[in-house]
């Protein structure tokens, strides 16, 4: 692992003009004064102000620079909706998203722009983001996402984003959603928008580090998962008071996870925690999981779902303790995760 994994993609600065409901808005993103300090900012509304908006334009503009400027849709696909007309701006003809990024450390300035026709384009043309390329398969995963097909989080190498329709799935796992084969992940099939839900990201990766632990499967790393599933354990403990041990199987090749307590009483299945433990539990491990080697612009749309009070307060200083090396760009409702930050790490949109 080389340092310069460690600041591979940061936004700056974003501009956008006619995208959504947003006619202009500008925005810095301040880089910490100190060192240790969070790489966190937060932005609070009322609903309908373009707190999401500007999460789905930072989304847009990030596949499009880790895509290599080959972000499209393929002619074949049977689209639900129209996205270029939900992403303009009535009375519009283009949306224009622009950022100052940092590149490994290089700033550069960025322009992506999306027109009626259904062209994305992004300036520079020649931009080198050989090391942050990702499938193309990851744009049309977030394009089901915007269509209400799935709950899943966008997990990329360099960049995260928790939506506001996320949810751990519910469920048995099948023992073959191990596997990493693209077309496990390719949420479109066959020219049409796929409608049936993947199997939980989250879930996969605990099955993972289990049978990895106990040495089962060929390529996974004894040590490693016993750290991943340590990791996953303290999460529990701090808030479900328990921990996981132990699978149980099914004749269709599925298995369940048990949540043994601290106290131990019987144990129970994981999806038998309250939504708010599922989700604080699940997000922070899987942003900890997929940022341990390197840093990654997360983008989190209302964190405080399911929450309790307590855990609103505690959340950005669980992520910096888990992750500090990450960028963060948060969506709220929340007072108590606004007043978490610094002043100027803070806006209310009016």
């Amino acid at each position: 692992m080389t340092r310069k994994d460690i600041n591979k993609l940061k936004i700056r600065r974003l501009k956008i003009t006619n995208f959504k409901a947003i006619d202009s808005i500008e925005i810095e993103f301040p880089q910490p004064k100190i060192k240790n300090e969070p790489d966190v900012f937060v932005m609070g509304s009322v609903n309908g102000l373009g707190k999401t908006s500007i999460l789905e334009a930072c989304t847009l503009l990030v596949l499009a620079i880790t895509s290599g400027t080959h972000l499209g849709i393929r002619g074949n696909i049977d689209l639900p909706i129209n996205f270029f007309d939900l992403w303009i701006r009535s009375g519009s003809d283009e949306a224009v998203i622009e950022a100052v990024v940092e590149i490994n450390k290089i700033k550069r300035s960025v322009s992506l722009t999306l027109t009626k026709k259904g062209e994305i384009t992004l300036y520079p043309r020649n931009l080198d983001t050989t090391d942050l390329y990702e499938d193309y398969i990851m744009f049309e995963t977030f394009l089901q996402i915007l269509a209400g097909y799935g709950s899943e989080p966008l997990l990329f190498s360099s960049f995260l984003y928790f939506h506001s329709y996320r949810k751990v799935r519910e469920g048995r796992t099948p023992l073959g959603m191990m596997l990493d084969r693209k077309e496990e992940r390719n949420v479109i099939r066959s020219g049409h928008f796929y409608k049936e839900p993947l199997n939980s990201i989250f879930k996969v990766e605990v099955l993972k580090a289990m049978t990895g632990k106990a040495g089962l499967i060929e390529n996974l790393d004894p040590k490693d998962s016993s750290d991943v599933l340590n990791k996953l354990n303290n999460l529990l403990t701090n808030y479900a008071e328990g921990t996981i041990e132990k699978l149980t199987a099914d004749a269709d090749s599925t298995f369940d996870f048990r949540v043994t307590p601290v106290n131990g009483s019987k144990s129970f299945p994981f999806d038998g925690l309250s939504s708010g433990q599922k989700e604080i539990i699940s997000t922070l491990f899987l942003i900890w999981h997929y940022t341990q080697n390197s840093s990654a612009v997360v983008l989190i749309d209302e964190p405080e779902l399911h929450l309790n009070h307590e855990w609103h307060k505690n959340f950005i200083r669980q992520l910096n303790i888990m992750a500090p090396n990450n960028q963060y760009i948060i969506a709220t409702h929340s007072e108590d995760i606004a007043d978490s930050v610094d002043k100027d790490r803070r806006i209310i949109l009016r």
